[in-house]
């Protein structure tokens, strides 16, 4: 993978985490250096080739990493868990602190 492939895959999934959408054709060639569109649609369709990414048909920005975990699919009682157990860590580190 060469560096701008890599950046176009930091681009899509730091945009898709910041606004639930994939970064247009034209933003990705903006953003990653290339010098046309159908530059980083050549990049974006070595990451679909390579596995990384996959397009969905017949949506505008349909682009989604692929195997990248949701909240969605973490079950309640274990992200409440997580969050107990991290508020309890921080606790310490404070009374540590004092």
């Amino acid at each position: 993978m060469t560096p701008r492939q890599l950046r176009t895959l930091d681009l899509i999934r730091e945009e898709i985490a910041r606004t639930g959408l994939a970064p247009t054709y034209r933003e990705i060639a903006a953003r990653s250096g290339f010098s046309s569109p159908g530059h980083a649609h050549d990049a974006v369709e070595f990451l679909i080739e390579a596995g990384l990414i996959r397009k969905i048909p017949g949506r505008q920005r349909g682009l989604m990493i692929v195997n990248q975990p949701t909240l969605a699919a973490v079950p309640t009682q274990t992200l409440r868990d997580e969050l107990a157990r991290r508020e309890a860590a921080e606790m310490e580190l404070t009374d540590a602190q004092l």
